[in-house]
């Protein structure tokens, strides 16, 4: 018996409801464009969705000349942050001065999910950075959940298959 009423719970945990690829292909492109590569929104979403920018390092730099940093991500992540209506909140000028805190900030993370998973509620971390790879992930601990679950159908009682057959 478990101590909550329901056997699993998912979390959209980046809560993304809307498409936010087309704001950051037009800043990608504008940035690129300020280093040589000056290319349309069009090709940079051809180019760049569904892929992290850090993954195409190599093709920027093959383009441009210029390797990609992680300043260079960090002030993107940013611009784009402050480009996006809907993430503009997101924003806050003493998140700059708290990357300074990176390593501690993960330590406690890493220590809530250390602590916080048990048995019957387990937590799992899916990496994010390639959808293709995060959903293949989501994919196997959901048919794992369900195969330790083995959800079966509800049957209808005796008395109402019998009013059926009358």
């Amino acid at each position: 018996m478990t101590l909550f009423p329901f056997s699993a719970v998912l979390f959209d945990c980046d809560g993304v409801l809307v498409d936010s690829e087309p704001i950051t292909n037009r800043v990608l492109a504008e940035m690129l464009g300020e280093l040589g590569w000056h290319i349309t929104t069009e090709e940079s979403m051809n180019t760049f969705t569904g892929k992290a920018v850090k993954d195409e390092a190599a093709l920027i730099e093959s383009k441009t000349g210029f390797a990609i940093t992680a300043e260079w991500l960090k002030a993107f992540r940013a611009i784009r942050r402050l480009e996006d209506p809907r993430k503009e909140w997101k924003f806050n000028p003493d998140d700059l001065a708290k990357r300074k805190e990176w390593k501690e900030y993960m330590e406690v993370y890493e220590d809530a999910f250390t602590h916080c998973t048990t048995d019957e509620a387990p937590w799992y971390v899916i990496p994010a950075d390639q959808k293709w790879y995060r959903n293949l992930a989501i994919a196997r601990v959901v048919v794992a959940t369900l195969k330790d679950m083995d959800p079966q159908w509800p049957t209808l009682p005796k008395e109402k298959k019998d009013a059926v057959k009358k």
